[in-house]
């Protein structure tokens, strides 16, 4: 039965305010059963979970009410299979941030080798403060060494609540005890080379790769 609403893709378009119709599940039914279909993913035989997720990433790519496509983003998190992760990324760019806050927190309910990296891209391509603080705190409880580096970013942006998250975050991955920001910035920064010398040097290189005087003699350098 569940699986037959999800499929039932011309009734998605229905308004919260319309008349019932005969044999189509209305606004409230279709939430409730996406949620249950959800909750139940354990459940489903392994050669269905492919099905039902193919199933559930339709509506977040073709339904046009935000509220089916959050639901729908909440549900196919729980179901481990490869067009869950292609799904979750696409609705990272929903223009709806309640569809984007979905994705978000549905990384850490998917898990796995990828859902670090991509609360941190998350992270640096986001542009609503509130995802942005929900990504730091999801790494922070993720206590991931990974995604140190990566808060550095946060916590040098002049936002006060973004730096407090951070810090936050910091001590749960690291175990430190409280630092002053300045002290956390240098200790995300003696985990990786130094970037700006790194990225100056290579455009140094670059430059000098492109220069029309390259493999000229040097009476021709003026």
């Amino acid at each position: 039965m569940l699986v037959a609403v999800m499929v039932s893709l011309g009734g998605c378009k229905a308004m919260y305010n319309a008349k019932p119709i005969a044999g189509v599940p209305q606004p409230d039914e279709r939430l409730k059963q996406i949620s249950e279909l959800g909750k139940n993913a354990s459940n489903v035989p392994p050669e269905k979970q492919v099905e039902y997720a193919q199933t559930l990433s339709t509506i977040i790519h073709e339904e046009t009410d935000p509220t089916m496509r959050r639901a729908a983003v909440v549900a196919i998190s729980n179901f481990k299979v490869p067009i869950t992760e292609e799904t979750l990324r696409f609705a990272g760019k929903d223009p709806e941030r309640d569809v984007r806050e979905a994705a978000c927190i549905g990384w850490k309910t998917y898990g796995g080798e990828q859902t670090v990296p991509e609360l941190i891209q998350i992270l640096a391509n986001e542009t609503d403060l509130d995802i942005r603080h929900m990504a730091i705190d999801l790494l922070g409880d993720l206590k991931d060494e990974r995604a140190i580096v990566a808060l550095e970013v946060p916590l040098m942006d002049n936002d006060p609540a973004l730096q407090y998250y951070t810090m936050k975050s910091l001590r749960k991955i690291t175990g430190e005890p409280e630092k002053t920001r300045e002290e956390w910035i240098a200790y995300c920064q003696a985990r990786h080379p130094d970037t700006a010398v790194a990225q100056r040097e290579e455009k140094e290189k670059t430059e000098e790769t492109q220069s029309p005087f390259l493999n000229l003699g040097p009476e021709r350098r003026f």
